[in-house]
């Protein structure tokens, strides 16, 4: 708009993909990353405001961007920088059987340890034989970067231990369990896993 509130007008634009057409003012429009939009043949004095729609995994550094354009004939660009934030729990699985008594809960601790032997999650046996374990959270850094991109995809490998609490009249498991968790971040914000046990 300008300050002689004139008939709002249809303005012709190109997308860096090659897509074309007509935008008039309250008009929305969606962009990839790395994507642009031109927008054609806006009489210089005009105030324009550009504001992004919210999105819950995409947080945008500036929301709304707004200005004059001062000249008709030098081209006015604004830039949008969203950072992206995802996030998800891996829950692991495991039974513990008992020979010879009945099982009482939470008689048997295990641990479970990342890649570098640090101990990120705790588990006890309910009376049913069933491990229960604190989530392990994940987040952007698990899954990493590929030419300072985020991936889609990452592997992380844990493995589960039975801890020796030296309970007379008890032998404990020394057998490891190993955990192979694939991480897959769903586009939206939110990270999957799919998780084999060895």
């Amino acid at each position: 708009k300008d300050g002689e509130n004139r008939k709002v007008s249809e303005y012709d634009y190109e997308k860096s993909n090659g897509e074309t057409g007509k935008v008039t003012n309250g008009s929305k429009f969606k962009l990839k990353a790395n994507e642009s939009i031109t927008i054609k043949n806006i009489d210089s004095r005009f105030s324009y405001k550009v504001i992004e729609d919210k999105n819950n995994a995409f947080r945008a550094k500036d929301e709304v961007i707004e200005g004059v354009i001062k000249s008709a004939h030098e081209p006015c660009e604004e830039t949008f920088v969203n950072d992206y934030k995802t996030k998800g729990e891996i829950r692991l699985d495991v039974k513990k059987d008992l020979d010879g008594r009945k099982l009482r809960a939470r008689q048997f601790r295990f641990n479970v340890y990342d890649e570098n032997k640090e101990l990120v999650s705790v588990g006890f046996n309910d009376e049913n034989g069933n491990v229960v374990f604190n989530p392990i959270p994940v987040d952007n850094n698990d899954l990493g970067l590929s030419n300072n991109i985020l991936k889609a995809t990452n592997k992380k490998i844990y493995t589960i231990k039975e801890v020796n609490r030296e309970e007379k009249g008890y032998e404990y498991d020394p057998k490891t369990v190993t955990a192979e968790v694939l991480l897959e971040d769903d586009g939206h914000g939110k990270i999957n896993t799919k998780i084999k046990y060895k």
